[in-house]
């Protein structure tokens, strides 16, 4: 495995955006790019993420001394050819998952992971 970060500390866009790290449109524009690329790789190789959001991009200075984003955490990652429906969430606890990452159809049990739920 590999750390992406600067020394012991890792840069999260979610860290980036809230404590207003990076200010300039252009750097984020390249930011949100570079991720778009990257997770279009991931869909090109037969893959869904499904747990994309901006805890699991890291930003790494290189030796151009700008931010590149690096997607991490696969651990809910599924090869597409075998992605299956899962089953519903419990109606009971279905309101948890109303404003987070997780795609409605998945929450709901009406689909199966897919580059369309990322």
């Amino acid at each position: 495995m590999k750390f992406h970060g600067d020394g012991k500390d890792s840069l999260t866009v979610y860290k980036a955006a809230k404590n207003n790290l990076i200010s300039e449109k252009k750097e984020w524009n390249t930011i949100l790019c570079e991720t778009a690329d990257a997770l279009d790789h991931i869909h090109r190789c037969g893959y869904a993420h499904n747990d994309l959001k901006s805890n699991n991009v890291v930003l790494e200075k290189r030796e151009d001394e700008r931010l590149h984003s690096v997607i991490i955490d696969f651990g809910q990652s599924v090869l597409l050819l075998k992605a299956q429906n899962l089953p519903a969430k419990p109606l009971h606890v279905r309101g948890q998952y109303k404003d987070t990452y997780i795609a409605p159809e998945l929450v709901e049990g009406t689909g199966k992971p897919s580059t369309k739920s990322e």
